[in-house]
Formats: C-alpha cells, structure tokens, sequence
C-alpha cells in the first residue's frame, strides 16, 4: 500500500496534557506538535489539553479546545468538537493519572465518540493491572487503530496481555532534541561548575525515582574523586506536592546532612524549560536514573541523555536495560547504593571507556531526534488513513433505517432551499447553500431530470403543495438553456454566483449529462413548452459529442438519446449518433476486457454503472444482443466488485478509485454511485425480465438508510435532504446537490419502477382474460 505524502493529512489533533503544565506528558505531547508541524508544514496541526484543575493555564495558541480532567461531559464535547471540525487523525497521549474517572476512564467516551482515526501513544503499559486498568487498557486497545509504544517489552506485554493484533502495535522511540556532541566543559561555568565532576538527576521529582540511593552513594563516591557534585535537578511532582507537599524533598536534605555530603549534593527546585535543560544535560559528565519501578517503559529524562551522549548509569528498568544495552550505559541493580558507588567510580576512574561508551550512546541518539520521530509518526498516521479507507470503521447501527422496507416519503424541502432564481446551488456547508461556489449545468441538469420524474408521477413533496415539479423544471430547463454557447455548440458548466460564466464551455461530461436531461424531459413530458425548447437545445448540441473522448460523455449521451427516440423513435440523425457512440462504447470493452476484469477501462472511477447501462440501453434499442451480453457482463461483474463481505452495497471510493490489479479504494463513498447503479439495475430488470435485479436495487437503495459499512442513514428524512458522503469513520455532513438529487433520483426510479410493473401486471391479466374468454361461435380468428 502507498503511503507516499499524497495521502491527504488535512488536520491532526493531539489530545494530552500540554505546556506551561508540568509534567512529562505535557513536554511530549508539545514536543509532538511542534515535530509534527515541521514535518507537515501544509498540515494543522492542533492540541487539547486536559486541565487538572490545579491552575489556569496560559497556553500556547496551538492549543485549541480544554478537557477538564474530572468532567466526562468535557471528554464529549472534545469528541463533538473533533468531529465538527473534520480532523484527519486523533493522536492520543496516555498515561494513567491524568485523565479522569477510575483508572483514566473517561478519556474511553472521547474515544468511543470520535469518528477520526485513532493512534494511541502509550507512555505506561501495566503487566500487572487491578480489574479496574485492565478493563480500561482493553477499551482503549480495541478502540485505537494503532497503539505506539516506546520499549520493545511494552509491544510485547500488549501482545501477551491485552491481546493486540501485532499489526496494531507501532515501536516509536521517544523523541529527543538534536544536540550536539560536547564536552561537559563547555556549559559548566553557568552553573558555577567549573573544576567540578558533575553528576545529574533530572525531572519531576517523587519517591519512585530512588534519589536517596544515590545520594546514599556519595560519601564513598567522594572518597575517590572528592570534586564531585550530584545535581538533583527538578520541581516537586505537581501530585506529590499536592498529596504531600516537599516531604520528600526535605527527607533527601536531611539524607545528604546526615551523611555529610550536604555540600556536594545541589538541589535545584525549579521546572526548567527545554532550552534550558540541554545546558544542564550538556555539563554532566555522569547521568544516574535510580529508579525503582521495574516496569517502567518509557523515561523522557533517560531518552534526552543517551541521546545527548551522556555516561549513563541506571537501575534496570525496562527502558533502560533496552536504551542501554550494547555498551550505551551501565546498569546497578535496585535500591543498590554500592553498587551505585561502585560504577561512578569505574567511569570516573576510566575516561577512555567513559568516552567510549558516550559515543555509542550518541549514535543510537540520531535515531531518535525529532525530526527523525516525526517521520515515522507521518509514515504510520498515512499507513492508517490508508486502511481507512479501505476498511470500514462501523458505527451505530441504525436499527429504524435497517428494519424500513417501504420507501421514504418524498421531500422536497432542501431541494427547494438549493433552488434560487438563477438555478440549483451547486454545493452546500452542512445544510446551507454555499454561494461561492456558485452553480453548475451538472446539478441543474440532475434536478431537471428529477423534476421531470416529479411531474410523470405527480408527485408534488409531503411537505409542498402546487406545482412544485413545475416551478423546478421550468427553473432548471431555463439554466441549460441559458448555459448553451450556440457559437461553440457546447453547454457551459460553471457559473459564479455573480453570474459570470467561468469558461466557454464545460466538460464533455457536463455536456453529456445536459443531453440526458433535455433527453429525458422530451421523451416523458407531456408539457409543450418544456418540449419544444429541450428539443431545439438537444438537436443543437447533438452533434458535440462526436467529438468526444470521454466515454462517460458517450454514455451520458446515449441515456439522452435513448429518452429521445420514446418520442421520436424514427428520427434517423439521433439513431446514427446512437450507433457510433454505442460502436465505440462496445469496441473499448472489448479492447479492455479480461475474464478478470471485464470492464471497459483498466480503472473504475465514478458513475461506474452508467457505461454498462448505456451500453445495455443502447443494444436493446439496436437490437445488438451482443451489445446487450457485454454490457451484462459488465454490470454483473461490477456488481460483485461493489458487494461488502455482508451483502451491503459498496461503492468504489473516490479516494484512489480502483486500478486494475491493485487494492481499490473504499472511501469516500459517493451518494451518486448509488443512483448510478440503482438506475441501471433497473433497466437490466426491464431488459431481462430477470427480478434479481430489482432486488440487487432495492439492496443498493438500502445504502441511503443505513445498509452500508458504517450503518449509519445518510438522508434527512426531515428534508429529503442527503449527506454528501460515507467517509471511513462517519457521515459528510455537507449535504450538496449532487447528493440530494442522488438519493431524490434513486427515490423516484424506484417508484417508476413499481409504477411501471404495476402496469404491466395490469397489461398480462387483461391479456390473459381476453386469451381465456369463450370464442363466439362461426368467428374466425
């Protein structure tokens, strides 16, 4: 699978605890942004901070939206406001203790509410959980669609423990910034260091880091190399102070005076920012982390010092006996002071391998510098948008749009909103006209289209009353009209809001779907006026499309023509421009045509089923049976292809499409494949006679109300109204023309449909009892 930077990452939000806030996570998660954004310059890169409610913070302006901590219902408005804004990706921070709920677990409702793709970074991975953890951590592994780890055990406890997929779970290191390699020298006069050996502690300090173990080491650290001096650098944990205050720190005080070391032992309480903390880490010559958690995966302060090409000597904790091995560092066992002392004085009393050993630390630290990170962060975020859309992300079901087999009412209502007195607005924002982008013959050729079948059936909305078919076809029939450019022969496509035209003429598919329109509107109207016009554009504009490439402009064309010929079936002209485009349709099936792949282009991109359909129509009217088997062939295959692995309808995605040979894009499904392919099962129905096919439409027509990937209507039964889209992981909410006339489209072909076979069923039993009645006698048949 591709996973070049072609694949769109519009918007990525970072959800965690965020700078000026102290805390580890609140760096990394900054540090991420920041990467990112450099990585992603086209992309925006935002975060949301989770508030402990400790204080109010000033944050930077990448931060966007503020989860407070303790309220659930702030988890779901962050998930709202995900979804409102369209992000591409979630990009999760977590670790326990700084989200809400027992166990962290009302970060789950911003996850189970969050349409986006979801990658979780986890910063703590428990192999011995309470029920509590357990339960949360397995949420959080089923709702992610990737879980980064920091440590390679970590990886392994999700596998073994929690059951994730090995293809779920991403090796990340932490990333470092990119320093240079140093001598401690150079930065130890700001610290008033100077002639010193400096041995450093950084970070947030709490009782599980095990300073007392080293500052235990120090008398005999002392007693060989007498000029050191152990920085302990770092505010107070915000928890701890809180639960606490500085009782640990004042017990290390009392520690450092009891062994007489006071002077040797600097405590700084203070959080230093990142500009700041490289000096600090630049003048040590030592870095010890005594910790005493031995399942701690990930340590941010370790990650910066083996980077930075620091001798580093360290309890065995999961992410130092990883980071550390291969001659990076040296490792004491737990709650060991002398075996703390013991390896201070073995690297002090050794500069060559000290040295040595630094080096080596540094060149694993290239791996892990920002830019380096951020890399693979844009590899995997692309690696799952991918499958995204290629696999479905299902949502609710919808129960109401699953169990409806009658179709919905017909409501004009939006329709009617998109329609002004130029035309149909081409697009819209949510469920508003959106006017710059003003109108297309596209649309308005759909809407006359429909506004026809409004009329043939007499429909005029549950919602309307009057002429509504009327006002609609007179309105758009005079938009084609006017987007005619008689010097050229050919409809213009675009126009602005303003009423400017935006070329000389439009598309050859624009101007094939002009033809069907006029096409249909004079083979089923009964309205003179309507007719006589469409019929003096469609003879105008005929002869164009023999002049096309496009073979979706033929097809468009050709459902045009055969509208056209219901009324005027006699009309020679009309019949050879059939026979050319339908000769050529058929001759570009049969150069492209494999038992594997019998379609007429080596890629399906949109409007699938109107090539096949055409083609069908068009043999019929030609009596060409082998037009007639090649284009059943077609839609039958095309049928199959769009088939989920539960029956459901699944359109080709316009996201990629589908090339032959290749993996074919799920997403975005197009209301206007539905139609598409609704329409021309139908007509194979009325070809064939074969009823599978309008069972195969009423299955497709079940894609508008909820039987598809994410089970999830796409129409407002309020306002007839249609969604413009299934994305991978919820509904577009935008609600356009091409999509409303989609599901309008599929509405009345269906009920024209029922009309028709109601009528023919009416014919056969009129028939048949004029076959049964008694013959008069003496008559002759």
């Amino acid at each position: 699978m591709d996973h070049t930077p072609n694949t769109p990452l519009r918007q990525i939000a970072v959800v965690g605890a965020y700078i000026p806030r102290h805390c580890g996570i609140a760096t990394f998660t900054a540090d991420t942004c920041e990467a990112l954004a450099k990585q992603l310059p086209d992309t925006n890169i935002f975060a949301l901070a989770i508030n402990d409610g400790e204080e109010i913070y000033e944050y930077p302006d990448r931060v966007r939206f503020e989860i407070t901590e303790q309220d659930v219902d702030s988890y779901r408005r962050a998930a709202d406001f995900l979804n409102t804004n369209g992000v591409d990706m979630v990009i999760l921070q977590h670790e326990y203790g700084i989200f809400g709920g027992t166990s962290g677990s009302y970060v789950l409702e911003l996850l189970r509410e969050t349409h986006a793709p979801i990658v979780t970074v986890l910063h703590t991975v428990l192999s011995e959980p309470d029920a509590t953890q357990r339960r949360v951590m397995d949420e959080i592994v089923r709702l992610s669609d990737r879980l980064v780890v920091m440590s390679h055990h970590a990886r392994d406890i999700l596998h073994d423990l929690y059951a994730a997929a090995p293809g779920k779970v991403a090796y990340i290191p932490h990333g470092i910034p990119d320093v240079p390699f140093v001598d401690p020298t150079f930065f130890k006069d700001q610290f008033d260091a100077e002639g010193k050996v400096v041995i450093l502690s950084f970070g947030l300090l709490s009782p599980n880091k095990g300073i007392e173990y080293a500052i235990a080491a120090m008398p005999a650290i002392l007693e060989r190399h007498p000029n050191v001096v152990y920085i302990v650098l770092g505010a107070t944990h915000p928890h701890v102070r809180r639960a606490h205050g500085e009782a640990y720190r004042l017990e290390l005080q009392r520690l450092a005076r009891e062994l007489k070391v006071e002077q040797s032992v600097v405590f700084y309480n203070q959080f230093v920012p990142l500009a700041e903390l490289v000096e600090w880490i630049g003048a040590a010559d030592l870095y010890i982390t005594p910790y005493l958690n031995p399942e701690q995966i990930v340590s941010g302060t370790l990650a910066y010092t083996v980077g930075a090409g620091k001798a580093v000597i360290s309890t065995p904790y999961v992410h130092a006996t990883e980071l550390l091995g291969e001659g990076r560092g040296m490792l004491v066992p737990f709650r060991d002071s002398a075996a703390i002392a013991q390896r201070v004085v073995e690297s002090l009393d050794n500069d060559a391998a000290r040295h040595a050993m630094r080096k080596r630390a540094y060149t694993l630290g290239r791996t892990m510098t920002w830019p380096r990170v951020a890399e693979q962060y844009e590899r995997l975020l692309r690696q799952v948008l991918d499958e995204h859309l290629v696999l479905p992300q299902s949502a609710q079901t919808s129960a109401w749009a699953l169990q409806t087999a009658d179709l919905p009412p017909i409501r004009l209502t939006h329709l009617r909103r998109m329609t002004d007195g130029v035309g149909l607005a081409q697009h819209a924002t949510f469920s508003v006209p959106n006017y710059r982008e003003g109108y297309s013959i596209d649309d308005n050729a759909r809407g006359l289209i429909a506004a026809v079948f409004l009329d043939q059936l007499g429909v005029v909305g549950s919602d309307g009353d009057g002429d509504v078919a009327g006002d609609l076809a007179t309105r758009y029939l005079a938009f084609v009209a006017y987007a005619f450019n008689g010097a050229a022969g050919r409809f213009r496509n675009l126009l602005s809001y303003d009423g400017k035209w935006l070329e000389d003429y439009g598309s050859e598919d624009s101007h094939g779907r002009a033809l069907w329109s006029l096409g249909v509107l004079i083979g089923r109207s009964t309205n003179p006026g309507w007719v006589g016009l469409a019929n003096t554009l469609f003879a105008q504009a005929l002869p164009a499309p023999l002049a096309f490439t496009s073979p979706r402009a033929w097809a468009f064309t050709l459902l045009g023509i055969d509208e056209y010929l219901k009324r005027f079936g006699e009309d020679r002209g009309v019949q050879r421009v059939r026979d050319e485009l339908a000769g050529r349709l058929m001759r570009l099936y049969e150069a492209s045509c494999t038992e594997e792949w019998p379609w007429f282009e080596a890629r399906l991109t949109y409007d699938n089923a109107t090539l096949p359909r055409a083609l069908l129509l068009a043999g019929q009217s030609m009596r060409q049976p082998a037009y007639i088997a090649a284009a059943l062939k077609a839609l039958t295959w095309l049928a199959g292809v769009q088939t989920g692995e539960h029956g459901q309808f699944t359109p080709i995605g316009c996201r990629g499409f589908a090339q032959q040979g290749e993996t074919r894009a799920r997403f975005d499904q197009q209301p206007i494949e539905a139609y598409a392919t609704i329409a021309a099962y139908l007509d194979a129905a009325r070809v064939t006679s074969d009823a599978q096919w309008r069972q195969r439409a009423a299955r497709v027509y079940g894609w508008f109300l909820g039987d598809n990937d994410l089970h999830l209507p796409l129409f407002d039964a309020q306002t007839g109204a249609c969604y413009d889209g299934l994305q991978p992981d919820w509904v577009n909410q935008n609600q356009g023309a091409e999509s409303t006339l989609a599901f309008l489209l599929a509405s009345l072909e269906l009920q024209l449909a029922e009309v028709e076979a109601v009528a023919n069923e009416a014919e056969d039993e009129a028939a048949r009892l004029l076959s049964a009645r008694p013959a008069i006698a003496g008559s002759t048949v």
